[in-house]
Parts: C-alpha cells; structure tokens; sequence
C-alpha cells in the first residue's frame, strides 16, 4: 500500500527484501516528501477499515414469531366462525371513513383479520419471518409491539391519503412494518460500525425489493397500505437502532413493558370495536 502512495504522489522508489521485509528505497532529495505523503496517509485513514462491531441478539425471535402466528390464528378462528354471533370483519376493518371519523382502533384491530385462509397462510409464513428477525434485534416485547405499531400506524396513514371509501383488512400491513424495522435497525447499526456506504444500503435495498416484488403483487393488493407500513417501520427501526435504545431494551423489564402495551392495546382496540358494535 506504500509503494502505491509514492507511485501516486509520482515518486521513484525501489522496492527490496530484506530479511523477509518487503523494504521501499527513494532518493535522498524525495525522503522528506515521501514520508510527508506517508504521514499524511497514516493520519487519515486511522481506524480503517474498522473492526467489526457484533450484534447481540436480544432474542431468538422464535417465541416472538410463535405468539405473532398464534394471534393471527386464533383471530381467524374467532372471525371465521362468527363467534359469540359477532361479526368480527365488520366491527375490526378498516374503513376509511370510520376512522377519519374516530374510531381509530380499526387501525389496530384490522391486523388481526383476514380475508381467507389463503390471506392468512402468506401472513403467517412472511411475516412469522420477519417478526422473528425484527425480534432478534429490538427483542421479543420490543419487537412485536414495533411490529403492530408501525402496521397500525400505516393504516392509519393509508386511510388519510386514500381518504372516504376505502376498506382493508390484513396483517400484511403489520409485515411490511417489520420488513421496515429490520431494514433500518441494520442500517443504523452498520453505519455505527463505520460499515462501506455500499454495505449500509443493502438492508434498505432489499426491504424496496420486497416491497415491489411481493407488496404490489394481486388485483386485491392494497400497495399504499403495505408502502406506509413499511415507512412506518423504517421510523420505529431508526430509533430502535440507536445505541441508547439497544443498552434500555436490553433490560428484560423494558420488554416486559413493551409486551404489556402490546397487550393493552390490542385488547382495549378489540373493546372499543365490539363495544360500538353492540
């Protein structure tokens, strides 16, 4: 890497081996230039290329992914059934219309619904995967609540943009979200690491591919509403991601908490919709 310095810098050099050392000669008048530009060389790329920083997982994700799949598969059951004489679709939808007008909790409660048994099997499938690996970094109760946060979020986006007459229902929302989450955590976290610009970008990258590539796909796609859960999730990820949030998530109270909220809100959603229902 010396001789390519000098030889950049346009000065003659002679390389030798001695005694094993690969050993650079230069002429008497160039020595104080040459060790000047090497000088200069050492100063500015101190540190590089950075040591890799490793990531400890604050969890396996697996209990995370299993909880997020038996949520879903128990609503469905409920909901497929009309359990209790409820109609499950009607009172947890989003329609736009409803919740420009307040009732929010659609938002939340819209998640947990789907269309078939097919709708659920792909949100089952993706999404236990994502679940798992946004879980991996944020942890299980920190995790799972970015995840329903950043698809709650996103509908409630996707319903001011597309405003009065639209309705969805579906965890792929919630999916996109975590896509998002792992994307940015990754990318805070290699650029902590001083990662190549090139290598930040992958994680961000991949999360726009998934996005084209599966979250435009079907006539019934709702493709704005997959787009802002994964923004949504990218906002959760990037303050995930901060070396402050890791050391505070890193507590098991903290996840405790996260959980609890996660559980609070879901349940108090399901309440206020089956109340204005009855």
């Amino acid at each position: 890497m010396h001789a390519l310095v000098l030889e950049a810098r346009g000065i003659p050099y002679v390389q030798r081996r001695v005694r094993g050392w690969h050993v650079l000669f230069v002429r008497l008048a160039d020595a104080p230039e040459a060790f000047s530009q090497l000088q200069q060389y050492h100063f500015e790329n101190r540190g590089w290329p950075p040591a890799d920083m490793p990531v400890r997982p604050l969890a396996s994700g697996a209990w995370a992914a299993l909880c997020y799949c038996a949520l879903l598969a128990l609503a469905y059951l409920l909901q497929s059934r009309g359990a209790w004489g409820v109609d499950w679709s009607g009172a947890g939808r989003t329609i736009s219309d409803l919740i420009l007008g307040g009732e929010w909790w659609r938002a939340v409660t819209a998640l947990t619904l789907h269309a078939d048994v097919a709708h659920l099997a792909g949100n089952l499938v993706f999404g236990g995967f994502f679940v798992a690996a946004a879980c991996q970094i944020a942890g299980s109760g920190a995790g799972l609540a970015a995840v329903f946060l950043s698809g709650a979020a996103g509908n409630l986006l996707n319903a001011f943009l597309r405003g009065p007459g639209h309705q969805s229902l579906g965890a792929s929302t919630a999916v996109f979200g975590a896509v998002g989450v792992l994307a940015a955590c990754q990318w805070r976290l290699r650029r902590a690491a001083r990662a190549r610009r090139i290598w930040r970008l992958v994680p961000l990258a991949a999360a726009l591919a998934f996005l084209g590539y599966l979250g435009a796909a079907g006539e019934r796609t709702d493709v704005l509403a997959h787009a802002c859960g994964l923004a949504c999730g990218a906002l959760l990820g990037l303050l995930l991601g901060s070396s402050g949030a890791r050391a505070l998530l890193a507590r098991t109270v903290a996840q405790l908490l996260c959980g609890l909220f996660l559980a609070l809100l879901l349940g108090a959603s399901w309440a206020l919709a089956l109340a204005c229902r009855a």
